[in-house]
């Protein structure tokens, strides 16, 4: 298996070395047997939104409109885009009286092929773990609160081919919560 991966809006690319980044979350998420990680390049995305955020102003894309043109790149390797802008979600609810809207930070989703991983406001090793988080939401593991520490007890469990892919050591580890 393959995994493909997008940079959006990203004009400079040189700033953050996003290759390591994904075969960093790779080692740390033993996922399938990758046969290649590709570079697919950069995609633009409208942004017509702007978040503030700890009083600085960012321009932010829309999860929905980002979603919609990754899905147009779906091939049959999983896919994962990365952004370093915000990325937003507009849910509306109601409250017993009205209903009113919220909006929140989206910073991974994965559904069966296809992942929105955003980079927003992470140092690279935490973002490693950001995609190492969608990547095991890609096998199929439940969402939870913590990045993967959460998602390591799932595997021991439920997941016997990719137990059999962590050695020993790591075995006893996840076993003990020595992670």
């Amino acid at each position: 298996m393959n995994l493909d991966f997008v940079t959006i809006n990203c004009e400079d690319r040189t700033d953050v070395d996003y290759l390591k980044m994904v075969e960093v979350a790779t080692k740390l998420f033993p996922i399938t047997i990758l046969d290649e990680i590709s570079d697919k390049g950069s995609i633009q995305v409208l942004s017509r939104w702007k978040a503030a955020i700890e009083g600085k102003s960012y321009r932010a894309l829309l999860f929905q409109e980002t979603f919609k043109k990754l899905k147009k790149l779906k091939g049959k390797d999983p896919l994962i885009g990365m952004i370093k802008d915000p990325v937003i979600a507009f849910y509306h609810f109601f409250d017993r009286t009205n209903f009113k809207k919220a909006i929140y930070l989206v910073h991974d989703y994965m559904d069966e092929r296809i992942g929105v991983v955003s980079l927003f406001y992470l140092e690279e090793d935490a973002s490693s773990k950001l995609v190492a988080h969608a990547l095991g939401h890609k096998e199929g593991l439940r969402h939870h609160t913590e990045p993967i520490d959460l998602m390591y007890s799932e595997l021991l469990t439920s997941y016997q081919s990719i137990k059999q892919s962590f050695c020993p050591v790591s075995v006893d580890k996840l076993k003990k919560k020595e992670y």
